[in-house]
This record gives structure tokens, sequence and C-alpha cells, in this order.
């Protein structure tokens, strides 16, 4: 099941790095058990690869931030429909989570879903 508000993007425009439209104010490890789930909206163009991150932090800021976990993609592997990633939230969570895209090469096209969920099955 898919919550309007566990979205830290909806169809995010990433054509160069930047954090997630929206931060998730989640107090702690109660989100373990949850998924991380990113998919491509629109197949990228023009980058060489985009890492997709989960980051945590204490402050809003995200000056204390620490990376949850970072996996990269090949521009090869971010077609429309893709779902790139299904990981379990991991222990260590702050207050804060967002998602951040960092995007090699010069992006030209390409959009992004990232959301927490319960159960995201095999075929979103």
């Amino acid at each position: 099941m898919r919550d309007q508000t566990l979205f830290l993007s909806e169809n995010q425009e990433v054509k160069s790095s930047a954090a997630s439209q929206n931060m998730l104010d989640v107090r702690g490890d109660l989100w373990h058990g949850l998924f991380a789930v990113a998919q491509v909206r629109k197949a990228f163009a023009g980058a060489t690869s985009v890492t997709v991150a989960l980051e945590t932090a204490g402050n809003s800021d995200f000056s204390d931030k620490k990376t949850l976990f970072s996996l990269k993609y090949a521009l090869a592997e971010l077609t429309e429909g893709k779902t790139l990633c299904k990981v379990c939230v991991p222990l260590g969570v702050k207050k804060y989570l967002r998602g951040y895209y960092t995007v090699e090469g010069s992006g030209t096209a390409g959009t992004l879903d990232f959301c927490l969920m319960d159960n995201p099955g095999s075929n979103l």
C-alpha cells in the first residue's frame, strides 16, 4: 500500500544532484521494517549514472546527516517503470529521513518516485 504521507519524492525531476522534494519527521527506529522503494517514472537521459540514497539526520537542515544506504544505477537501468530498489529501512534512523540523488554526467530527463511502504510485493 502506498501512503501519500510517506513519499520522499513523487515524480520528481532529477537532472542534477539534489535532495528529495520531501523529508519525513519519523522520530527513530519505529520505521525499521518498512521498505524504501525507488521507481523510475520517466526514463533518464543524458546522465551516465544516478545514485539513490536514503539519509537520516537529527536536524532538519541535515547538517548531521548519516547515509543509511546508497545504490548506484547506470543509465541503461533507468528506464520508465523500473523499480530500482526495495530496501528494508535499516536501524539507526534519527528524527528525519530524506532521499538524495547524485547525478553523474549531464542529465537531460528523468523522474523518480521514492517512498516508504510496508509491503512492496514483487510487482509495483
